[in-house]
């Protein structure tokens, strides 16, 4: 399988949750993966997930709009919106996860 990401990604273990028609319907889910650029999540069973949606990743306490780009089994990868990215990930509470850059490239 080849991976096409543009960043790499960090393993993470954060609770989530997908919210969409309006904020009526959400899903949790475990974030797997993380970058800048998007995310691997998980869900506790198959569910039907919108294409497009918002993300919450509670730890942190950030919700950003996310797109599907793949599924499989419980599992999806989504990317992020470009107008969220530069300002939500490079926030300080991420460089707990991506160094004091906020570029997940600059730590070991």
């Amino acid at each position: 399988m080849q991976d096409r990401r543009k960043l790499p990604r960090r393993r993470t273990y954060l609770g989530g949750r997908v919210t969409f028609d309006q904020r009526h319907s959400t899903l949790d889910c475990v974030v797997r993966n993380l970058s800048a650029a998007g995310a691997k999540i998980a869900f506790p069973d198959t569910v039907i997930a919108p294409d497009h949606f918002d993300l919450s990743i509670r730890p942190q306490q950030r919700t950003l709009r996310a797109r599907i780009t793949w599924r499989r089994g419980y599992e999806a990868g989504v990317v992020f919106s470009e107008q969220d990215t530069a300002s939500q990930l490079t926030r300080p509470s991420w460089s707990r996860y991506f160094g004091s850059s906020g570029d997940p490239a600059m730590t070991a």
